[in-house]
């Protein structure tokens, strides 16, 4: 697992991450991260901006990898 640049903000015990920590995790390119976490269903849009939680994150890895 890679590092997460210092960008990513605590939400209790989970991370928020933004589409760029998105990137650095999967190794996404911006569009492809985006995109990602739409197709999710648990991203979140504030301001225009695109945030996942860390949890959820995983959550629909383990949902891919089962499906």
């Amino acid at each position: 697992m890679k590092y997460i640049e210092p960008t990513a903000r605590e939400l209790g015990n989970d991370r928020i991450l933004s589409v760029a920590d998105v990137c650095n995790l999967m190794g996404f390119c911006p569009t492809v991260a985006a995109q990602f976490m739409k197709e999710s269903g648990y991203c979140l849009a504030i301001h225009r901006r695109l945030f996942i939680l860390e949890s959820s994150l995983i959550k629909y890895l383990h949902d891919l990898e089962v499906a």
